[in-house]
């Protein structure tokens, strides 16, 4: 297929334009009982970080391809929508309308109805979030943000690998910030840094973003990473860490977002991902003694007003390098960079979960791999029956049934 003419009016347009003559992208082909297809990234920008990141909702689909410091890019969103019946259509290219010093554009993603939510870092160090809408079928940057700076000193790896992640609803936004720093004395020495916390914000009337709150974790336990995954459903959020434990914040009639629940995994396990769908809340863990051959995914649920453990879905006694949880109905997936057979191929694949109507047992249903060798599977994202997962440089998409 030809898209040159997609790209060249891409390129001239700069933060955001609208493709009117959009073409479909992709191939449709069998695997493993679901109908999947590929896009890989529309242009030489987007190259291998093409999938980083991925959100999906309501008909339409974001792919972040965020660029590296010291690149001539500060990374790039491409938005693809889906008519009924029709292929995936490239609708739009997101780019920041002041891209000096910004990098890692498009690391995290965002997206509810005709908002997406952006995350990005800046060479001051700064983390900064972007807020894009659609009006009169126009993308167009409305907010940019920028959230505190870690108080405590990182090293040079550890600032270019951390980042905001983000939860977009409605008119509330939240950024975990993992590497915050001022809850630093509650961690002992050498792990400061990673003292996280996550902030709110909320669109007021007249369209503008503010902050609302900082939220931090409750006790040591959670506070190691905190906010390195959230997810947000309706008026609640689930916060994630690098320890044993995180949190559940309920958002009330004023706007007020106070802890509802602490969240851990059992005995010896460490947190990894986090995924929240309306009274179903779902952590990914390893065991920090074995590592990567010890994966598992808790499930609580809250039942009668309180959040109850329900079930532990251990993974088969393999490799499992996992990297994003996704839940929705009586769907979960959980992504792993390796192949799910433990053959070592690295095809990358995605676990997917079904359970029952009421969503109190759950059962490992399927694998879904990617028989083009694409690696890694590293984020996943659903709007049943849909599911994408990004890898370097392509996003995979499944339907499941």
């Amino acid at each position: 297929m030809n898209h040159a003419g997609c790209l060249v009016l891409l390129a001239t347009l700069g933060a955001a334009c609208a493709l009117d003559d959009a073409e479909s992208l992709g191939e449709v082909t069998q695997e493993i009982g679901h109908e999947s297809s590929s896009i890989a990234a529309p242009d030489e920008i987007a190259s291998a970080a093409f999938g980083a990141s991925v959100a999906m909702r309501g008909g339409r689909m974001v792919v972040g391809a965020p660029g590296a410091k010291g690149t001539a890019t500060s990374g790039a969103v491409y938005v693809f929508a889906r008519p009924e019946g029709e292929p995936w259509l490239l609708e739009a290219k997101l780019t920041p309308t002041n891209p000096d010093g910004v990098y890692r554009f498009g690391q995290a993603v965002a997206l509810d109805d005709e908002r997406i939510a952006v995350s990005a870092r800046h060479e001051s160090r700064s983390w900064v979030i972007y807020l894009f809408e659609r009006s009169d079928d126009e993308w167009r940057q409305t907010a940019r943000l920028w959230a505190p700076s870690p108080t405590q000193p990182l090293s040079d790896y550890m600032d270019g690998r951390v980042f905001p992640t983000v939860a977009l609803v409605g008119d509330a936004l939240a950024a975990g910030l993992p590497v915050d720093g001022e809850k630093a004395s509650e961690l002992p020495e050498g792990w400061q840094p990673y003292a996280g916390a996550v902030l709110t914000y909320r669109r007021t009337l007249s369209g503008n973003w503010v902050v609302e709150q900082k939220l931090f974790a409750s006790s040591a336990v959670e506070s190691l990473g905190f906010g390195y995954s959230i997810d947000m459903s309706g008026s609640r959020l689930l916060v994630g860490s690098m320890g044993r434990a995180g949190a559940v914040f309920d958002r009330n009639d004023s706007g007020i977002w106070g802890l509802t629940a602490t969240v851990s995994v059992p005995s010896g396990r460490l947190m990894d991902e986090v995924a929240l769908d309306d009274d179903v809340a779902m952590v990914s863990s390893f065991g920090s003694a074995s590592w990567f051959f010890d994966a598992g995914v808790t499930v609580f649920k809250r039942i009668n007003g309180a959040w109850n453990n329900i079930q532990f879905l251990a993974l088969p006694p393999i490799k499992v390098y996992w990297a994003d949880l996704e839940v929705q109905g009586t769907y979960a997936a959980l992504t792993n960079l390796d192949d799910c057979s433990g053959a070592g191929t690295q095809t990358g694949c995605v676990y997917l979960f079904r359970s029952t109507p009421t969503r109190t047992t759950w059962w490992l249903d399927d694998q879904l791999a990617v028989s083009s060798g694409a690696w890694p599977l590293s984020r996943v994202a659903m709007d049943i029956p849909n599911l994408v997962a990004g890898s370097s440089g392509a996003v995979h998409l499944f339907e499941v049934w």
